[in-house]
């Protein structure tokens, strides 16, 4: 297992090197200027513009520029913003901490909501509880996010009130009250809607998919077999046929988490919530192309170490499956 590890990581650098030539080419290529924010600045000069191309080296050829990004990125510097000026590792950092809260908060609530209602869906085929499921979650696929985080506004923070405060119900965005930054239940309460919208896709998705993988592993020879042994139907659904189910949904768990834990753009847009999507919409906005390129390669790298991990555990998980090169 050890020598499949390293291999992989080896492997994953010359593709780690093509992404980020080809997202640097594809921001090259891309129309208006780095400095388009500073030209619209009246009290900036045309001289100044020169300076500060010349300063921050846009006025290099490409392939120099590229080089220049590489050997810095092997350092651990991804340059500076260009409208800040702070280095690009900073502005991340600051963003990282609250990413991390949103997406593991939402990821943790969906895994508790999908598996068992997949399991209890598949368990109970065709009844009235699938039926319901089965609707909910098609609305759940079907429904925009972005439009299901304003009706989340429209409904809990105008139309309902607290009883006890008479305030609104759940606060419309933001991580804390003014004054308050520093209580968890505060920040707990934030949390409520913003998780509720960027998990309602994710509970849809995986209970489907968990029902159809479940109803494929509950009609194999070995399921029932161990029903025929006399094992409790309990232990034969979570400990057998779940087991086994439960590989395809380790791979989208894999393919999803990386890429929502980078960009979970609508959800912090729309709740104003300070993170790493709502950093990397900025940022396209502002054709900030350092901080687009630092966010980008490090998706890039959570794919690959996410893969990787749900290589390995597929084999924690069936023992049939070995990686002995």
């Amino acid at each position: 297992m050890t020598r499949y590890v390293v291999r992989r990581l080896l492997e994953s650098v010359p593709l780690l090197i093509v992404v980020s030539a080809l997202v640097f080419a594809l921001l090259q290529a891309s129309p208006g200027s780095p400095l388009a924010q500073l030209e619209r600045d009246p009290t900036i000069t045309q001289a100044d513009l020169e300076r500060i191309a010349l300063e921050r080296g846009l006025l290099d050829p490409a392939p120099v520029q590229y080089a220049r990004w590489v050997a810095g990125a092997l350092r651990g510097d991804f340059g500076r913003s260009m409208q800040t000026g702070r280095p690009v590792t900073t502005e991340i950092l600051e963003r990282l901490p609250n990413t991390a809260v949103l997406v593991l908060t939402a990821f943790v609530f969906t895994l508790l909501v999908a598996i068992p209602v997949g399991v209890l869906s598949a368990v109970r085929q065709y009844s009235p509880f699938d039926h319901a499921v089965t609707t909910l979650a098609f609305m759940g696929q079907s429904i925009p996010i972005f439009w299901l985080g304003l009706m989340l506004i429209l409904v809990f923070y105008f139309a309902l009130s607290n009883p006890f405060t008479g305030g609104p119900l759940f606060p419309p965005g933001g991580m804390a009250t003014t004054g308050m930054e520093h209580s968890w239940t505060n920040r707990a309460w934030h949390l409520v809607l913003p998780v509720v919208m960027l998990s309602s896709t994710w509970v849809a998705w995986y209970t489907r998919f968990l029902r159809a993988s479940m109803l494929e592993v509950l009609n194999q020879d070995y399921v029932r077999t161990a029903r025929a042994k006399g094992l409790a139907e309990r232990r034969v659904v979570f400990r057998h046929a779940l087991r086994n189910a439960a590989l395809p949904l380790v791979t989208l768990i894999a393919l999803d988490l990386p890429m929502v834990f980078s960009g979970a753009l609508f959800t912090e847009t729309i709740f104003s919530w300070p993170g790493m999507g709502r950093l990397f919409f900025q940022s396209a906005l502002r054709r900030d192309y350092p901080v687009l390129m630092a966010i980008v390669m490090f998706t890039s790298v959570l794919i690959v170490v996410a893969n990787l991990l749900a290589d390995v555990a597929y084999a924690y998980i069936d023992p049939r499956i070995r990686y002995d090169w």
